[in-house]
């Protein structure tokens, strides 16, 4: 897989052996990533039988470890190899489920990791997308006083009012404060934030 954008955000290369492939690419394979059978991985990601919490207190995981995982994934922003494409969204059922795509990756990636290039990004960023808010509400339901459906709308209607900057913040995400006088007293503006922080950090 090649990733054409990592949101500016190189604090995760310090979990990445980093080589350069050409002028344009460089190779980015995972350390010291814990991985195992299909159960196994199943029972590390979704906690089965304890499994996560057993290994945090004996102090073989801790609160960084399923964000190592992040670098098999590249959800809008990566060219990807078909067989992996497939292999990620496997049992997917129509839903986005992104815990299970990083344990298809990790699976995956568990008989592929002697390919020195099987993740690569491109040296010069050229991809950025959004974390304030999402096409649709049906895989990031977190909880919260928050319907994505409706402030898109309001958003929507703000930009063809000319009163919404699309370019504010730019090459950043958008600040969550800009948002605030389009849709107060419509939004819960906390509840928005909370989904927003959520969103960012999904694991």
């Amino acid at each position: 897989m090649l990733k054409l954008g990592w949101l500016g955000n190189f604090s995760d290369d310090q979990w990445l052996n980093l080589s350069s492939i050409d002028e344009k690419l460089t190779s980015t394979s995972p350390k010291d990533l814990f991985l195992s059978s299909p159960m196994i991985m199943d029972w590390f990601f979704y906690n089965k039988y304890k499994f996560f919490t057993i290994g945090y207190k004996l102090k073989q995981f801790d609160n960084y470890t399923k964000r190592k995982y992040w670098a098999l994934n590249s959800i809008l922003m990566g060219f990807w190899q078909k067989d992996y494409w497939l292999y990620v969204w496997k049992d997917s059922d129509g839903k986005v489920d992104e815990k299970q795509q990083l344990r298809n990756a990790a699976i995956y990636y568990r008989n592929h990791k002697n390919n020195p290039n099987f993740i690569a990004r491109l040296k010069d960023e050229a991809m950025q997308t959004t974390f304030q808010s999402s096409a649709t509400n049906s895989y990031h339901e977190y909880g919260f006083d928050f319907d994505v459906n409706l402030f898109n709308h309001l958003i929507n209607e703000a930009w063809l009012k000319g009163d919404f900057d699309a370019m504010q913040n730019f090459p950043k995400d958008f600040s969550s404060d800009y948002f605030t006088p389009f849709i107060d007293g419509k939004i819960n503006v906390e509840e928005f934030k909370k989904w927003v922080n959520q969103f960012k950090n999904p694991i």
